[in-house]
Formats: C-alpha cells, structure tokens, sequence
C-alpha cells in the first residue's frame, strides 16, 4: 500500500505545510468531558473551545433519559381486567353496536 493509501486509510491525507484530516476530531482523537445542564443549553468547561460547525456526540445517562411508553403509562396496566376477551376484533360492536364480526 502506498503511502498515499495509507493516509487516506488513516483519515489523512497530505497538504502543503503539514497534515489537513478528514472526518471528525473525535473520531481521531476522543475527548470525554463532564458537564451540567443549565437553562437548557450544555456549557463546556473553562479552555474547551470547538470550532464552529464541529460536530460531536452527546451520550445521556439512563437516569436522565425519558421514560418508554410503557413505563410512562405503567399505573395503568392491567386496570381494565373485566374488558370482553374479543375487544379488540369487536370494537365496532361494543362502541358504536354494530355487528360482531
């Protein structure tokens, strides 16, 4: 493989006065930081500048994400127990009285 080839594998390639890269910082070199929240906007710490544009990956905890949809409507699992076993395949029976299929 040639040496072209090579950079080209590695996300690099050769520009007059030294390396210009291909692909994002962070797939290069990874950089991990821990920040708060405030008002709804992620304030990178002191000595921590992207450029404009930059692109990164925001990972969120388990413990902060939101809930499934079956967790949201956990209370109400199981409420309706005494519900006709053929609700589903009769809906139209049951709410509107038409024949049961």
């Amino acid at each position: 493989m040639q040496a072209n080839q090579r950079q080209a594998a590695n996300g690099q390639r050769r520009r007059k006065g030294g390396l210009a890269f291909v692909g994002l910082v962070s797939e290069q070199w990874g950089m991990t930081c821990t920040v708060k929240v405030k008002d709804g906007a992620i304030r990178l710490p002191p000595g921590v500048e992207l450029p404009d544009g930059a692109e990164v990956r925001l990972t969120i905890p388990d413990s902060v994400a939101q809930p499934s949809f079956a967790e949201h409507y956990a209370a109400y699992i199981g409420v309706a127990a005494d519900l006709p076993p053929d609700l589903a395949a009769n809906l139209g029976h049951y709410v509107h009285g038409h024949r049961k299929k």
